[in-house]
Formats: structure tokens, sequence, C-alpha cells
């Protein structure tokens, strides 16, 4: 799944199309929604968050713009990134769901060591694998600036 955003009205190509795929776009999304409280209401934030073919108006995607690029010029998305890798390290280890944490599984009759923890029980949490990148808000930046307003679809 994959989230497709159309630009309204593009000033430029950067402003016609963006793509993410759902691993990608929540941690993104997360991002410019914490970024952007003070002007996003909360019907936004949630609506962005699935494929509703949602708009994000002329006037907000300037807004929404101007705020990213100035976190990318601060230095804050940086710390940012820093800041979401760190959480993630500190998130607990979870039961593993193939084997119900025992590490062993079936193949037919006989047992195997599970191959989704290695034989370890446990697992990463989930939340490790929606990755964070200074490039993704770069590029949704410039694609947000050159918009003209868009559609999450």
């Amino acid at each position: 799944m994959g989230y497709d955003l159309s630009g309204q009205s593009p000033t430029s190509n950067k402003g016609s199309y963006f793509r993410n795929n759902v691993w990608w776009w929540r941690s993104l999304w997360n991002f410019t929604c914490q970024a952007c409280q003070d002007f996003l209401t909360v019907k936004d934030m949630k609506a962005g968050g699935s494929n509703d073919n949602m708009l994000i108006t002329k006037p907000k995607a300037k807004k929404m713009a101007n705020r990213l690029n100035e976190l990318l010029r601060n230095g804050d998305v940086v710390r940012w990134k820093e800041k979401y890798y760190n959480e993630m390290k500190k998130l607990p280890l979870e039961k593993c769901k193939h084997c119900k944490g025992t590490g062993t599984r079936r193949d037919g009759e006989k047992p195997m060591r599970c191959n989704a923890c290695s034989g370890y029980g446990k697992t990463k949490h989930w939340g490790t694998h929606y990755p964070f990148s200074v490039s993704n808000v770069k590029e949704f930046a410039e694609f947000v600036e050159h918009s003209g307003g868009f559609r999450i679809g």
C-alpha cells in the first residue's frame, strides 16, 4: 500500500506527484503533523493517514512548505531523526507472533527453529519498521512547495 499525492495546481514537475509506501509515509506524516499542528486541523491530521483523497488547500500547503523548509534549514529535521531513532532503540522486543515466543515452529510433524525470530522467541517492535529520513522530508517539502495544494489518495 502506498500514499499517492497529487498536486492541485503544480508550478513545476516537482509539485505534480509524490509517493511514499506506507512504511515511509507514516513517520513522514507524523512528523509533518507535529511540525504543523498550529494550522492543520485534527481532521486534516487524521485524514492524512488514510487514502481518502483528502485535500490540503493551497494556503495550507504554502504554510506547510514554509515550515518544513524552515525545519530543514535550521537542523530540526536532523535532530528529529536522531531523536526518532533513539526512541526506536528503546522500544521493547515483542514476543514472536510466528512461534508464540517459543523459538520453535513446526514443519509438518518435526519442530524447527523459527525463521522469523532466529529461535530467540522475540522480534523487534513493530514500530521499528517505519523509517524516517531527512531526504524524504526534503523531497516532500519540495513537492508541497510546488504543488499548489494537494490531495492524498
